[in-house]
Order: structure tokens, then C-alpha cells, then sequence
């Protein structure tokens, strides 16, 4: 099967490739003073896109002291700072409410009344910190850091501070789960941790393809578990063990590995036709609980919000098969097996993926 030196090649999702749960968090345990004192957890953007800012999302791990008596603030400094890690000293914009949840483990919305307007590639900081009385006491933990692995640079750190950010702060994680919303489209790295929701069976799963991958260039296969034996592809409609548009078996996988397999010749799923989404189909031939992959938990909570930056390209919700019919697990992304070429820089640059643009 020949390589193809035209391209590069790219897992397809992005998605999570560890299956541990395990997360870590900062603490928002003082007060904050810009440039003087106090904890605070700040993330550097280049703005993807030009727009109003009207909202931005990090993810509460663990709550401390008495929940009712949390306040938090969301402020948006500029970067004009000569250090690497610092925010700048002017304040462009503060959060005019803050939805602390219910419970654990969701999402913390901070929301601006009068949102700024960024320009593309504007540099700025979200700088989060606790407004509470007794911020000693009363604080939350931030999720700051999960066990996962995502690709196109999808892997956001934090930067955190115990001194308001007087000198240069420090890395506070890598892969954050965070998010902000520019004119209604939501952007950032919204997964939360890596994991499995699929119970240990042989049933068929997968992922399920948007049209807008229509057009992508697919150059090969990569395994995402040893226990797939073949691949189908069926159009939007098709029930489980339905007619394909497309089914490869695989030839063979070491025990010990997965495996990568290209095609001789190339092809794009709008040439094979049907309605999409499209629902790539893994066939496996022992009992397993794989693929793991990427979850945002709490979805439900902001999910007219999330799903705009689900965009069935680089995200792409899973499914499995149940009494017939297909099973949607929403914002939940399986490890990808497509490979896509992407052109290479000079030929029309890479394609990023929206959900993960901005560098932030």
C-alpha cells in the first residue's frame, strides 16, 4: 500500500487517546489583586476569529466550605506585558455573572453583559479568580489538568498564579477544559477527561461523520483497538447491520499494538454517496469496552452552547448499537481510525480544526 508524500497523515477525530478518568485541580483559596497578590488561574488566547465575547467556561472539580457562599469574577486583561506567562495591566472586560452549578464535576459560565469586541489574532488573558468573603474558606478547585491525549496543538495549559500575577506565573496543567464563545460560536477544549462509556460486549460502535467531512481526503485506517476486525460505512438512516456504502476487514493486528493501514487509492465520503452523517461502523470480533476517548461532562447543561463547537469533523459523537436501533452518546468522542490527508504548507496550509483553534 503506498504512502502518500502528498499528504500529511491525521488521526480523524481529535479525541481523547488515554482512557484514565484522572483529572487535577487549583485552588482558588484567597483573595485576588491584579499585579499584587492572590491565586488565580489565568489562559492566554490568540483570537481565532473577530466578534464579541460573550461568555467563557472552565470546569469546577471540586467545591470547598459552603457552595452558596461563592463568587467568582472572570476578567479579560490585555497582553502587553514584556513576559512570557504574565497578563498586561489593562482590563478590557469583567464577567457580570457567574453561574456557579448545582453539583461537582460541571461547568462554571461566566457571562458578559457589555462584551468587548476582539479583532483576529488579538492577544488576551482570561484571568479567573474568587470574590467570595471568606476566600479562604469558601473556594473552588478548578480542573486544571486530565489524563488524555489530543492532537493539533488541542492541548490548552492554564497559568496560575499566587501573587496576582506580580511576576511570571506558572504552568497549571496541560489540556484544560475550557471554553469561551465569540458571536455565538463556541470555542476551546471542552473535553473533560478521557475514558470509555461502552460496557464490555462485542456489539458494533463508532463515530458519526458530518457533511461538512464530506470533501476530506481519506488515506488509510488507523486501528483503534486490537479487537476490530472490519470497518463499514453507512449512510444516515441505516440500522445496525444495515446495507454499507463501504466496508473494509482488516488483515491483521498485533497483540500488542494497533494498526495503521493505507489505502492504494485515496477516496472522500461524498463519493460514496448516501445522506450524511455518515456512521463510520466498528465490527469486533471479541468482547471489549474500546475505543476510550474524549468526554464533555456536563454537556447537557450547555449543549444548544457546546454544539457548535461539535463539529462533526474533528469532533465526532459516538454511538453504539442497542436492541437494533443506534444509541447516541453525545459529547462523547471516540479515538478516530480515519487517516486524512491534509495538504501540506505551500499547498493550501492545514486544515485546523475549529474546536481548537485560537492557540488558546
Amino acid at each position: 500500500m503506498a504512502l502518500y508524500s502528498t499528504y500529511y497523515p491525521y488521526r480523524f477525530p481529535t479525541c481523547g487517546v488515554g482512557t484514565s478518568g484522572s483529572a487535577t485541580e487549583f485552588l482558588l483559596n484567597s483573595a485576588y489583586v491584579h499585579k499584587t497578590s492572590g491565586q488565580g488561574l489565568a489562559f492566554a488566547l490568540i483570537c481565532p476569529v473577530a466578534g464579541e465575547i460573550t461568555d467563557f467556561f472552565v470546569f469546577l472539580n471540586t467545591t470547598y466550605g459552603t457552595r452558596g457562599n461563592i463568587t467568582l469574577q472572570c476578567d479579560i486583561y490585555d497582553d502587553t506585558s514584556s513576559t512570557n506567562w504574565m497578563p498586561g495591566s489593562t482590563l478590557l472586560d469583567s464577567s457580570t455573572t457567574t453561574t456557579y452549578p448545582a453539583a461537582d464535576t460541571q461547568w462554571i459560565r461566566f457571562q458578559f453583559a457589555t462584551p468587548i469586541t476582539v479583532s483576529v489574532r488579538q492577544e488576551i488573558y482570561f484571568i479567573i479568580h474568587n470574590t467570595s468573603s471568606s476566600p479562604t474558606v469558601d473556594y473552588p478547585g478548578i480542573r486544571n489538568a486530565i489524563a488524555g491525549g489530543f492532537p493539533y496543538g488541542g492541548d490548552p495549559t492554564a497559568m496560575q498564579t499566587s501573587n496576582g500575577f506580580s511576576s511570571t506565573g506558572s504552568g497549571g496543567g496541560s489540556e484544560t477544559p475550557v471554553g469561551y464563545v465569540i458571536d455565538g460560536q463556541c470555542y476551546g477544549q471542552l473535553t473533560t477527561r478521557s475514558a470509555s462509556p461502552f460496557t464490555s460486549n462485542s456489539l458494533r460502535r463508532g463515530i458519526r461523520i458530518d457533511a461538512a467531512a464530506g470533501d476530506l481526503l481519506l488515506v488509510g485506517f488507523n486501528a483503534p483497538s486490537t479487537s476490530v476486525t472490519s470497518f463499514e460505512i453507512q449512510s444516515d438512516g441505516v440500522a445496525p447491520g444495515g446495507a454499507n456504502l463501504w466496508s473494509f476487514t482488516w488483515p491483521s493486528l498485533a497483540s500488542s499494538a494497533h494498526g495503521i493501514f493505507f489505502f492504494d487509492t485515496p477516496f472522500t465520503l461524498n463519493s460514496l454517496g448516501g445522506t450524511p452523517p455518515w456512521r463510520l461502523v466498528y465490527n469486533m470480533g471479541s468482547t471489549t469496552s474500546t475505543p476510550g476517548g474524549g468526554f464533555i461532562d456536563d454537556y447537557s447543561s450547555y449543549s444548544t452552547i457546546f454544539e457548535t463547537a461539535i463539529d462533526g469533523v474533528n469532533w465526532c459523537n459516538g454511538f453504539q448499537e442497542s436492541g437494533g436501533v443506534w444509541v447516541e452518546y453525545p459529547g462523547f468522542c471516540p479515538i478516530g481510525s480515519f487517516l486524512i490527508g491534509y495538504p501540506q504548507a505551500g499547498g493550501g496550509g492545514l486544515l485546523y480544526p475549529r474546536s481548537f483553534d485560537g492557540g488558546i
